[in-house]
């Protein structure tokens, strides 16, 4: 406490910001290491996924497609030919569209194509199933 009310609020800003920071620091430092131990999540879209075949294939070869470290399927439409998953990538974004872009399919001659990105969200276009 200090008898001037406009130092005392200075110095009461200060302490807090002292403790944002170490908090904040803290949380940031979490998520980097998580991110290099688990990898980013990805949200990715697959277009012309039009039989469960087709599915099956795709979560197949994302699986075991290098550094990616888990997949989630969130849903998926024969009608709109649309796959959507949440992946685990170690790496970033472009990273992975640089690898996976004409990466083959695990069964079929197959392959898939990136066609779109936004920050951490990818477009990808299932060529020739």
């Amino acid at each position: 406490v200090h008898i001037n009310a406009a130092t005392a609020g200075n110095q009461a800003i200060g302490k807090a910001s002292e403790k944002a920071a170490a908090i904040l620091l803290d949380a940031i430092i979490k998520e980097w290491q998580n991110q290099q131990n688990n990898g980013a999540l990805l949200s990715i879209t697959i277009s012309n996924v039009g039989t469960f075949r087709d599915k099956t294939t795709v979560l197949q070869t994302l699986s075991a497609f290098a550094n990616v470290t888990a997949v989630r399927e969130r849903s998926w439409d024969d009608q709109s030919k649309l796959l959507e998953v949440d992946i685990q990538y170690k790496g970033n974004a472009q990273g992975f569209c640089t690898r996976i872009d004409g990466y083959k399919l695990k069964s079929g001659s197959g392959s898939l194509n990136v066609s779109g990105q936004n920050g951490t969200r990818v477009a990808l276009k299932a060529q020739a199933l």
